[in-house]
């Protein structure tokens, strides 16, 4: 077996980046009452291709454990600033 010799800075990148993503993950766990939700918020809606990607989004969360919903900006850009304003707040 041979091993591949990686430079120091990537490996403390990588271990970095490592521990960025498991730290929130063991977060989540101890918050096992609370269920993990995306809200997608984009310019339109009405696509059907973009409509199958929100059914499938929707799927696999329920299959994970997170809630997905998809909101529409009306094709209004400030319609949508003022949708992400009240979903930030």
């Amino acid at each position: 077996m041979s091993f591949v010799k990686m430079p120091a800075r990537v490996a403390i990148a990588l271990g970095a980046l490592a521990l960025a993503i498991a730290l929130p993950a063991v977060g989540l766990a101890h918050t096992a009452a609370s269920k993990p939700s995306i809200v997608w918020l984009e310019l339109g809606s009405g696509n059907p291709y973009w409509d199958a990607q929100h059914q499938a989004a929707a799927a696999y969360g329920n299959q994970v454990g997170f809630s997905f919903k998809a909101v529409s900006g009306q094709s209004n850009p400030s319609t949508q600033a003022t949708i992400l304003k009240q979903l930030a707040d």
